[in-house]
C-alpha cells in the first residue's frame, strides 16, 4: 500500500534517509536467518594455515601410536590363541593384521574426524571409512610380509584408506581424486622414512622410525587436504 501523500519523502535528502534505513534494515535479517538457518551455507576460510597442518600431524602421529600399540598387543594375542586354536598360524597372522589394522584405524580415524569437525568440516562417514580402510591394509599386510608370510605380493601403503575416505571427500569437494594421490604418496614416504631409520640407526631405534613415518605421511596428506578443503562445500 502505498503512502499518503503528506507522508511521501519532500526532497532528495530524505529519499536518501529512507533507503539507508529500508537497507539496515533488510541486512539485519539476512544476518538474522543465516544465524537461526545452519543449513545456509557460509564460505570457509580459502587461506593456508600452518597451525591446521601442524595440528593434522600430531593427529595422525597420536591415533597411530596409541592405536598402533594397542592393535600390535591385541594382534598378537589374536594371532597366538587363534592360531594354536586352529592350528594354523596364517589365520592367526590375518587376525592379527585385521586387528591391528582396526585399532590404528580408530586411532587415527578419531583424530582426523575431531580435528576437521572443530574447523568446520563436517565430513559424515570420515571415522567409519577410515576405520574400514586402515583394517583392509592390516589383513593385506598379512601377505606382503609384514605377519609372517613371505609371498611377495606387493600392496601401496595407504591406497586402501585413501580410496575409501575419498568416496566421503568427493561429495564435499571436487576433483578429490588428488586425495587418493596423496594417501599413496604419503604411505610411500612414511615407509621410506622408517626404512631409512631402521637401515641407518638399526631396530633398535624402530620406535623412532614410525614415529617420523606417521609424521611424513601427516605432512604430505595434511598439505593436500587443506589444498582441497578450499573448494569445501558445506552439504544442505
Amino acid at each position: 500500500m502505498s503512502s499518503a501523500p503528506i507522508n511521501r519523502p519532500q526532497n532528495t535528502q530524505e529519499i536518501l534517509q529512507t533507503l539507508a534505513e529500508l537497507n539496515t534494515t533488510t541486512t539485519s535479517s539476512n544476518i538474522s536467518q543465516i544465524t537461526q538457518n545452519p543449513s545456509i551455507s557460509i564460505p570457509q576460510k580459502t587461506k593456508f594455515s600452518w597451525h591446521f597442518l601442524f595440528n593434522w600431524i600430531i593427529a595422525i602421529a597420536t591415533g597411530g601410536i596409541i592405536g598402533g600399540l594397542v592393535g600390535f598387543v591385541a594382534g598378537f594375542l589374536a594371532e597366538f590363541i587363534l592360531g594354536a586354536a586352529f592350528k594354523n598360524t596364517t589365520i592367526g597372522f590375518i587376525f592379527a593384521g585385521s586387528i591391528f589394522g582396526l585399532m590404528t584405524g580408530i586411532g587415527i580415524g578419531l583424530m582426523q574426524s575431531l580435528l576437521l569437525r572443530q574447523n568446520g568440516f563436517k565430513l559424515r562417514w570420515w571415522f567409519l571409512v577410515t576405520i574400514l580402510g586402515f583394517t583392509i591394509e592390516g589383513i593385506v599386510s598379512v601377505f606382503t610380509g609384514n605377519y609372517g608370510t613371505q609371498n611377495g605380493f606387493f600392496f601401496i601403503p595407504g591406497l586402501a584408506v585413501g580410496m575409501f575416505q575419498w568416496w566421503v571427500l568427493q561429495r564435499y569437494v571436487q576433483p578429490a581424486f588428488w586425495w587418493i594421490l596423496a594417501s599413496v604418496a604419503g604411505g610411500g614416504v612414511g615407509v621410506g622414512i622408517n626404512k631409512a631409520v631402521n637401515y641407518y640407526l638399526g631396530n633398535t631405534y624402530s620406535i623412532f622410525g614410525i614415529v617420523l613415518g606417521l609424521f611424513g605421511f601427516g605432512i604430505v596428506t595434511g598439505i593436500v587436504l587443506q589444498l582441497l578443503l578450499m573448494r569445501y562445500q558445506k552439504l544442505p
